[in-house]
């Protein structure tokens, strides 16, 4: 479970923001989303980061919404400070309303000034794997699988 907290830091900084006008496109909605959830996730709001998770989430783990938000609660006690570090390695627009992304994250103690910092530091680096559905015009998590990775998929 110790990478759904990563999930959500990327999606799960790269990660809900207002999706903006009519005229973006899905995938920049995405993308936008992403960045604010990291954002919240940095700065320790688990409520905020909660809000990209749809009421439906479900993981392979056996995690629904709410169990996710409790792990993600007491990992924030236990670790004072996240810093995140996040590339998205595909977006798809699967269909009207879905989409899937493949994302590699890596999150630290300390500031992380780019992917060759996760190398020298004790970063967990994750790939991480989101469904996703459009929601009342946001984008939220619908499922997530996540497994460790190399800092080199940061590159």
């Amino acid at each position: 479970m110790r990478g759904g907290w990563v999930l959500l830091c990327t999606a799960l900084a790269v990660p809900i923001l207002a999706c903006g006008g009519d005229d973006e496109s899905p995938e920049a909605r995405i993308r936008a989303r992403l960045a604010e959830v990291e954002l919240l996730a940095e700065a320790g709001d688990v409520a905020g980061v909660k809000q990209f998770l749809s009421e439906d989430y479900a993981d392979a783990a056996g995690n629904d919404r709410r169990a996710l938000a409790t792990w993600l609660t007491l990992q924030r006690m236990q670790h004072r400070t996240l810093h995140v570090w996040s590339r998205v390695r595909s977006l798809e627009i699967e269909a009207e309303g879905r989409a899937a992304v493949v994302l590699a994250a890596g999150m630290a103690a300390s500031p992380i000034a780019g992917a060759a910092d996760l190398a020298r530091m004790r970063a967990d680096v994750y790939e991480i794997e989101l469904d996703l559905r459009e929601e009342g015009g946001d984008w939220r998590v619908l499922s997530a699988r996540w497994s460790p990775t190399s800092p080199r998929d940061l590159l």
